[in-house]
């Protein structure tokens, strides 16, 4: 028998909403949930008959086939409905929950009527929390700076050079001096930071890094960099060509030995520098890299990871910590690869790597009462309870590591609305856990040890939608709007958190760009630009918290505050007899230049000759292809050739022949 307008109707929800939303508003009983709808319109004829049909509960209109709807029924055991069980939300809690069914074959859940038990542990839903577990004060975030000086006096230098592992520069430059070519004047503090100085320049300028030295002005000035700031470009390419973090001996004998002091350096001055706020959060950075692969050749990245989820997630993976008060990188760890990370400290007592990376991330602040945030990588009760153990808090998302953890009930458990959401509490060795899910348009899982349920900050969305006119038909413009959606303090307290490593990500490689300005083929250069980029970033963020006068200064104009300062100290080192000797060859004019535009080859009529044009070199008597054309010009028409730059022994022949001619 065909349906007549305003006939009630029954429909699976997941042919009215889809399975993926089903599933979200519903549980794992989307299946069986029948909606309940109105006949509202019937269009078309004979086979080709679709009725659209209004479903109250979801506030949806959609088209079916008499094959995809049932008459409603009022009967006993007609309504799918009464089999489907009720929301438990934080202000009725459901007297009988279902029993947590096995995950695994270790798991003895056993159901009372009142309570659920996972993998041994006993979990009880609740009404809600109101008294939070940790008892500590939340306080904010201090500097250590070690002297009076008042905030409004600082420079953006200063803090710069606060974020900046400082206590190991007379290292770097020792380290770098060793490298550096035979007969080469050693390097100089001054000159250490004129380079930092310079890579900075570079993410404020579209030009190429060898345009910085250029004199000659067009419709803009030239930028004059070895006029204006006395460190020429031969100087600046041998520094950074040879620039060291460790000693060679070390290089030698580990991998990872060419950045691996500098991200201790990292830590050690975090920990000497900055007293963090009450709250800290756990996540990863990635240190883009697309070049050589340690697995496949001796000269590439030795462990490099892929994270699809983030849009440049191929390279160095970094796990690290955060203040959530200033939203600055507290520790770093880079991520070696499975077999080294297995005998790290802490996995061999809690056996989950998330729950040791959390751990020997947050070490410095164990017993210090500071609640921590991190997302499923690292959540689970077997961290919440490490947590404790080591004098923390915990607050994290659970997605994958479930074990002693309600995850079926969470995902179960129905909420006719979004924003519902559900408590359950458990006692774990002496220590009080919460799992709490909420009902987000994506359903979510928490695990904490502090906080509480009490009504929190609603969530405040930015959504898009096409307009439509009067017909239902799109008009070609967007509307924006926001919606709001209700939450617990805990949620809000996770979320609070959760996101500050990827907002200064976002820092760091969107508004800096430092690992795309500088342009190389070392991976330890790439992993260098890259915390050479926190740095700056942490430095800017400590300058927007503390600074009288931050309000006035965007990141861009910070940048260029902070490479300016750093190349003018160029110009105020000590006149020593070495800086002497330096400064008095840097004086005399070279342009190393290709060999195919010196006039021989110019005036040569066939192309293919200027092309491969080859000298021996004046300094090694190799081939090359270049020369020094103020040189050349003063040896009475012969040509000095020269090797590049890029050329094998291109920076020693480049060193000699400025200093030793």
């Amino acid at each position: 028998m065909p349906f007549l307008v305003g006939d009630r109707v029954t429909c699976n929800a997941a042919k009215v909403l889809g399975n993926k939303h089903a599933k979200q508003r519903y549980g794992r009983l989307f299946k069986e949930k029948e909606l309940l709808g109105d006949v509202q319109r019937i269009d078309g004829k004979g086979r080709s008959v679709k009725y659209i049909v209004y479903f109250d509960e979801v506030a949806t209109s959609k088209a079916f086939s008499a094959r995809s709807i049932r008459r409603h029924s009022t009967a006993a055991g007609g309504n799918a409905e009464a089999s489907i069980p009720t929301a438990i939300s934080i202000s009725s809690s459901s007297p009988n929950p279902p029993v947590e069914e096995p995950h695994d074959q270790e798991s003895n859940d056993v159901g009372d009527g009142s309570s659920l038990f996972c993998h041994g542990v006993q979990w009880k839903v609740v009404d809600g929390i109101v008294e939070d577990w940790r008892s500590s004060p939340q306080f904010g975030t201090h500097i250590l700076w070690g002297n009076d000086v008042e905030e409004v006096h600082r420079t953006p230098l200063d803090y710069w050079k606060l974020s900046f592992p400082s206590q190991m520069l007379p290292d770097v430059i020792s380290w770098t001096s060793d490298q550096l070519p035979v007969g080469c004047p050693k390097a100089t503090e001054e000159e250490i930071l004129a380079v930092f100085g310079v890579l900075y320049s570079l993410t404020r300028t579209s030009e190429a890094r060898r345009d910085l030295w250029s004199t000659k002005d067009g419709l803009f000035p030239a930028p004059r960099f070895g006029e204006r700031y006395g460190l020429s470009r031969d100087r600046f390419e041998i520094l950074l060509r040879h620039l060291s973090f460790c000693s060679a001996l070390e290089a030698t004998g580990d991998k990872w030995a060419p950045v691996r002091r500098l991200v201790d350096g990292f830590n050690e001055r975090r920990i000497q520098k900055i007293f963090p706020g009450w709250q800290l959060c756990v996540d990863e950075s990635v240190s883009s890299w697309r070049g050589k692969d340690g697995d496949f050749c001796s000269d590439g990245m030795p462990h490099v990871t892929c994270i699809e989820r983030k849009p440049k997630g191929v390279g160095c993976e970094l796990k690290n910590c955060a203040d959530a008060d200033t939203k600055i990188i507290l520790q770093l760890e880079i991520q070696e690869g499975a077999s080294i990370m297995a005998n790290k400290e802490y996995v061999a007592e809690y056996k989950l790597a998330g729950t040791a990376q959390l751990l020997r991330l947050t070490k410095p602040w164990h017993g210090s009462g500071r609640a921590i945030s991190a997302d499923s990588a690292f959540a689970s009760v077997t961290t919440a309870i490490a947590c404790r153990k080591n004098g923390m808090h915990f607050t994290g998302l659970v997605k994958t590591a479930t074990r002693m953890y309600p995850k079926k009930y969470m995902d179960e458990v129905e909420f006719p609305e979004l924003g519902d959401d559900v408590t359950l509490v458990a006692n774990v060795e002496g220590h009080n856990i919460m799992a709490h899910a909420w009902g987000d348009k994506v359903r979510k899982c928490f695990i904490s040890t502090h906080s509480t349920t009490l009504p929190g900050k609603p969530s405040n969305k930015r959504h898009w939608r096409e307009m439509l006119n009067e017909d239902g038909d799109e008009i070609g413009q967007t509307e924006v709007f926001n919606k709001t959606l209700k939450r617990r303090k805990v949620v809000e307290s996770y979320f609070d958190a959760a996101s500050i490593i990827d907002i200064n990500n976002h820092l760091r490689q969107g508004g800096l760009a430092l690992e795309t300005a500088w342009r190389t083929q070392s991976w330890a250069c790439r992993v260098i630009s890259t915390v050479l980029g926190m740095v700056e970033t942490d430095a800017y963020l400590l300058f927007k918290r503390f600074h009288p006068g931050s309000t006035k200064m965007s990141h861009s104009d910070f940048t260029e505050a902070v490479a300016e300062a750093l190349l003018t100290s160029t110009n105020k080192r000590k006149r020593t007899h070495a800086t002497q000797q330096q400064d008095s060859h840097e004086t005399l004019p070279h342009n190393i230049a290709p060999l195919s535009l010196h006039p021989l080859y110019d005036k040569n009529s066939a192309s293919w000759v200027a092309t491969y044009a080859s000298r021996a070199c004046s300094v090694c008597k190799s081939p090359c292809k270049n020369y020094c054309t103020v040189c050349s010009e003063m040896a009475n028409g012969s040509i000095v050739a020269l090797c590049g730059l890029k050329s094998k022994h291109g920076s020693a022949c480049i060193v000699k022949h400025i200093y030793n001619q």
